[in-house]
């Protein structure tokens, strides 16, 4: 009996080592994978994937470019891009940081500053302004052209999902169990409603 009871505590015991050493191993394995998202023009569709935009050939599904060129651990896409109709591909990162990047070549146009927070859903075009919910529950509105910030709308929970624009309303979801119907323009509130 003694020698069955001093058994169980060591083969329990070579089992949690040998969890902590495969734990110890997994490295890169345990890191959060993204949610790919898709959006496309006339001829090119662009994937947020990981650590990379690819612009993809709609008609040969040949990948035309891919930005960055090479991986950088520090950017890590949630969002879907936005294209718009000018020719930028909108994507936020994980980071807090929105990328705006030429659909033709994929080079970067421009790119903000980090916004405070991690952007998971994708950013929405109102007019000359781009709408990016961070995390941090907090709604920016940033200039299309260069991305300086504008104006700035917080809710009481995160904010997960992409702003729905119809004409001058934009419409936000929050995790605060609310709808938000707000001025695109200068983010004042028309209304809103507990979902709850």
């Amino acid at each position: 009996m003694a020698l069955r009871s001093l058994r169980l505590p060591r083969v329990a015991l070579i089992l949690l080592a040998a969890s902590f050493l495969l734990a110890g191993c997994a490295g890169d394995a345990m890191m959060p994978s993204s949610w790919p998202g898709v959006a496309a023009d006339a001829e090119t569709a662009y994937v947020a994937h990981n650590q990379a935009v690819y612009a993809i050939d709609l008609a040969t599904g040949a990948e035309r470019w891919r930005f960055p060129a090479t991986a950088d651990r520090a950017i890590s896409l949630f969002a879907p891009p936005t294209v718009t109709d000018d020719g930028l591909v909108l994507v936020g990162g994980f980071n807090g940081v929105v990328y705006a990047l030429k659909a033709s070549d994929g080079s970067l146009a421009w790119q903000s500053g980090p916004l405070g927070d991690r952007i998971i859903g994708g950013v929405a075009v109102a007019g000359d302004l781009i709408l990016v919910p961070c995390a941090n529950h907090t709604l920016y509105a940033l200039q299309r052209a260069g991305g300086a910030s504008v104006w700035s709308f917080e809710t009481q929970a995160p904010l997960w999902a992409a702003p729905l624009v119809d004409g001058d309303v934009a419409y936000l979801a929050s995790q605060d169990h609310s709808l938000y119907a707000l001025e695109a323009r200068t983010g004042r509130v028309a209304w809103s409603q507990e979902l709850s």
